[in-house]
C-alpha cells in the first residue's frame, strides 16, 4: 500500500507525513520503516504493527514505535465519526 510513489507524494504534500504500515507479521507489512525513512527524506512519522529494528536518521539510530492496532483503529474510527465523513 505504501509504495515509493505514494510515500513520496505524501512527503511532497506535507512537512511530516504520518505513515502507519500496521499489517502483521513483518513479512506482510505495507512498507518497511527504512524505505519510508528514505522515501520521505527522514520526515515521516512512522508507526508499525510489527516490530522492526531501528532506522538511521541523521547518522543516529532511531527507534520506530510499534503502534498497537488496538490503539490506532478505534482512534481512526472516532476521528472519522467526529468529522462526519464515512471511511
Amino acid at each position: 500500500m505504501f509504495t515509493e510513489a505514494v510515500v513520496r507524494a505524501m512527503a511532497q504534500s506535507v512537512a511530516r507525513p504520518v505513515i502507519f504500515p500496521l499489517s502483521n507479521p513483518v513479512s506482510r507489512s505495507e512498507a518497511t520503516p527504512q524505505d519510508i525513512e528514505l522515501w520521505s527524506e527522514g520526515r515521516a512519522l512512522i508507526g508499525t504493527g510489527s516490530p522492526f529494528p531501528p532506522v538511521t536518521r541523521n547518522g543516529r539510530p532511531f527507534i520506530v514505535d510499534q503502534t498497537n492496532n488496538a490503539y490506532i483503529f478505534p482512534g481512526v474510527g472516532l476521528g472519522t465519526l467526529a468529522v462526519g465523513r464515512a471511511a
